[in-house]
């Protein structure tokens, strides 16, 4: 697959620019880090994750049963169970702003805490910003290219490369700070 660095990805010049965030995992902690960058003009922020849907490790796929022990880019793959249930009450679960809906259980199943993952991201309009079935190949710090590193309070920047899992395609962009989010 040949590598790309995507126009996006230059580096800028005036201190007004927003600083690129790229996110990695779309779980719970990948969905509220993207939703708090996303409301902040001064980020432009892009969240990478390697499953087609978001969920993180709530993500179960319907098929997944018939096709056990699949590789983590398949589409089938999940670390969950069928019957699982949180072990936290929906009180501790929800995130700011976003209670689950009425009449939930306390103690919710898999598609439940799903849903309400999918929810929180329509909610707070995150699509726009994530970037499914995009696996990370490497992450390396922007060090002794002078055109490209800016060091400031929070370090040099990034260069991630992904891999676009259904188009069988790489691309490198550069960013100002990388956030893992895999749990």
């Amino acid at each position: 697959m040949p590598s790309r660095l995507s126009n996006s990805s230059i580096a800028h010049s005036g201190s007004s620019a927003p600083r690129r965030v790229a996110v990695i995992g779309a779980g719970y902690s990948g969905l509220c880090s993207l939703r708090h960058f996303a409301g902040d003009a001064k980020y432009e922020v892009v969240l990478f994750e390697q499953a087609n849907r978001i969920g993180g490790v709530w993500n179960y796929p319907a098929g997944c049963e018939e096709n056990l022990e699949q590789d983590p880019a398949s589409p089938f793959y999940s670390r969950m169970y069928k019957n699982m249930r949180t072990n936290l009450p929906t009180d501790l679960m929800c995130l700011e702003g976003f209670p689950f809906p009425q009449g939930s259980r306390s103690y919710c199943d898999v598609q439940t805490v799903n849903n309400y993952l999918e929810g929180y991201a329509k909610h707070f309009h995150l699509s726009e910003h994530i970037k499914l079935s995009h696996r990370i190949v490497n992450i390396a710090p922007q060090i002794g290219d002078k055109e490209n590193t800016r060091v400031a309070a929070i370090g040099p920047r990034w260069t991630v490369t992904y891999e676009d899992l259904q188009q069988s395609s790489e691309t490198s962009e550069i960013f100002d700070a990388v956030l893992i989010c895999t749990g």
